[in-house]
C-alpha cells in the first residue's frame, strides 16, 4: 500500500485512532485464546459487572447510575486496554505457546478484585466518579 493512500485514509481524530488500535488489541487477544470477539466481549462485560457490583454493594441506585453510564464504561473499556497493551501483551508473545499460562494471567491482569486493591486504577476512579 502506498504512504499516500495510508495517509489519506488515517484516522481523522484520536478518537478514531484508540478505537482502531483497541480493535487491533482485541483481534490479537482473540487470536492467542482462539476466542470469538462475542466471547471476548461477554468475558468483559461479566467482569465490568463483577466490578460495579462490588464498587456498589450498598448503593443499588448508584450501581444503576454507573453501570449504565457511557463515562464509566468508557473508562472501564480504557483501563482493561492498557492493561492488556502494558501488562499482557508483551508477556503473552514471550509465552504464547503455554495457553494455560498466558489464561491464568490474563485472568488474573483483569481480575476485578484485583482492581479494587489496586491504588492506582482506584485512584483514576474516584476521578471518574466526580465526573459522573
Amino acid at each position: 500500500m502506498s504512504t499516500r493512500f495510508k495517509i489519506f485514509n488515517a484516522p481523522k481524530t484520536h478518537i478514531a485512532q484508540v478505537r482502531i488500535d483497541n480493535d487491533d488489541q482485541l483481534n490479537e487477544v482473540c487470536q492467542l485464546f482462539g476466542w470469538s470477539r462475542d466471547k471476548y466481549c461477554e468475558h468483559q462485560f461479566a467482569i465490568y459487572q463483577k466490578l460495579v457490583a462490588e464498587l456498589c454493594h450498598d448503593w443499588p441506585r448508584v450501581k444503576l447510575e454507573i453501570e449504565y453510564s457511557p463515562v464509566f464504561r468508557g473508562f472501564f473499556n480504557n483501563e482493561w486496554n492498557l492493561r492488556n497493551e502494558t501488562e499482557f501483551l508483551p508477556m503473552a508473545y514471550d509465552f504464547k505457546y503455554d495457553t494455560w499460562y498466558i489464561t491464568k494471567e490474563y485472568l488474573l491482569i483483569h481480575d476485578h478484585e484485583r482492581l479494587l486493591n489496586d491504588e492506582n486504577f482506584m485512584g483514576r476512579y474516584a476521578q471518574i466518579m466526580r465526573m459522573i
